[in-house]
């Protein structure tokens, strides 16, 4: 089970996720739901393309990066611990920014496979191997899985975070006026501008007319007296229409309330991830009414066993919540006074105790998340 580690990072002190199943984060405002997702989101730009980039462009720079209660000198680390392997990145704190390509390293126990100092030394199972320039600025790890692809340490790791998909602020604006770009793109966008035209794709491309059929099914189950159907105008941009039941002209998606939308985007988000994949979603619940609320976990959780994915929820919604009545340690709370967070909620309450009331109510009275301790 890979476990998200991150240290000193804005807002979270230190923290250990374990990233399993269908799984929700929650806490108060402020606590570092999205900053958590902003890790991970990081993680993988860094493996893309480079950490330098990611910290410009993900995290729009370095200043005030590290979290305000760190200790002079204490690094900001980000990593990923896969059963025996842990990999970290350490960024070097200069006054109020961080030197954005410091250490990195990935050990299994006590065995170092390989490792980069701030000083661009780098070893390899032990032995001083010379970068290339083009390796300059790229991860560690992702030079040593194009190097030596034979070993299969670096390549299991490399594997989980290339099948990282991180998505928030959906421009639902955008879509409803505009619609999605005729691109051929391969992966839908982290704030969903091309989900039309990733849409369109899979209903016409024979591998991947399932993730259609999901995201079909799932409107309909969401919306049964709203939705019957879509079909998709197209040019140099690529726009919905959608069928109502019984209806002979379809409804432009402008026309269509902002939940049909947003949960067109939801059923996108999880149905883009590949087989064994990673989706993070930042508050799904969104402009959605508590039976589309149900509908989409109950549909995302028989996708993500059917296709082994991890799907992770930060959320504020005591409906969401309570679709995780029954499984309280897939709820992880943000809870101030813990060393490490997040913490399980049955770990936090105990779950025989739990079992007598909603999560969704006890989010609400404050015993657990709450903004203000009373």
């Amino acid at each position: 089970m890979p476990i998200l580690h991150v240290s000193n990072f804005y807002a979270l002190r230190r923290i250990r996720w374990p990233l399993e199943g269908v799984s929700v984060l929650t806490g108060a405002n402020g606590s570092g739901k999205t900053t958590a997702l902003l890790a991970l989101k990081a993680i993988r730009a860094a493996f893309d393309r480079s950490l330098p980039e990611a910290v410009s462009q993900v995290l729009g720079g370095s200043y005030n990066l590290r979290n305000h209660a760190a200790a002079e000198g204490e690094p900001v680390e980000l990593g990923i611990d896969l059963d025996d392997l842990s990999w970290r990145i350490r960024l070097i704190p200069r006054g109020a920014t961080v030197d954005s390509m410091t250490d990195e390293s990935l050990c299994r126990g006590d065995e170092v496979i390989f490792r980069r100092d701030s000083l661009g030394n780098f070893s390899y199972r032990g032995a001083p191997q010379e970068l290339p320039p083009v390796a300059a600025e790229r991860l560690g790890l992702r030079w040593v899985t194009e190097v030596h692809p034979e070993d299969a340490e670096a390549a299991r790791l490399a594997s989980l975070i290339r099948g990282i998909h991180v998505y928030h602020d959906p421009d639902l604006h955008g879509l409803r006026e505009g619609g999605s770009r005729a691109t051929e793109d391969r992966h839908l966008h982290t704030r969903g501008r091309n989900v039309f035209t990733m849409l369109r794709q899979w209903r016409d491309r024979r591998d991947d007319a399932r993730r259609f059929v999901f995201v079909d099914e799932g409107m309909k189950a969401a919306f049964p007296g709203v939705y019957e159907s879509m079909d998709f105008d197209a040019g140099q941009t690529i726009t919905a229409r959608i069928y109502r039941p019984g209806a002979e002209v379809p409804n432009p998606i402008s026309h269509e309330a902002n939940g049909v939308v947003s949960m067109l985007m939801l059923l996108a988000q999880v149905a883009s991830a590949e087989q064994g994949g990673v989706v993070a979603i930042d508050e799904p619940e969104h402009a959605l009414h508590p039976f589309a609320i149900r509908r989409f976990i109950a549909r995302s959780r028989a996708w993500a066993r059917q296709n082994e994915l991890t799907i992770l929820l930060t959320t504020h919604s005591p409906v969401l919540l309570n679709q995780f009545n029954a499984e309280p340690e897939r709820i992880f709370v943000l809870e101030p006074g813990h060393e490490v967070a997040p913490v399980r909620l049955n770990e936090l309450h105990d779950r025989n105790w739990l079992a007598n009331y909603t999560v969704g109510e006890l989010y609400v009275d404050g015993v657990f998340a709450a903004n203000e301790k009373t």
